[in-house]
């Protein structure tokens, strides 16, 4: 699954609609894109798991784990 995909259905899970979800979404893309590897090739269609490391990340562990 997609990231934007795993993102949306995270988010749909908490409830969020409409702007606030949208706003969710911009925030994270942005994070996710400043912290996945490079060297990984289509990180985007691989899903959240293989994009970065959780635990490198200013997020945090918790934070990304619990939108896979």
């Amino acid at each position: 699954m997609s990231i934007k995909k795993q993102l949306s259905a995270y988010y749909d899970k908490q409830g969020l609609t409409g702007k606030h979800h949208r706003k969710a979404m911009q925030y994270d893309m942005k994070a996710v894109r400043a912290n996945v590897r490079r060297d990984v090739y289509g990180a985007y269609t691989k899903g959240l798991q293989s994009a970065f490391y959780f635990v490198k990340s200013p997020q945090g562990h918790a934070y990304w784990n619990a939108r896979c």
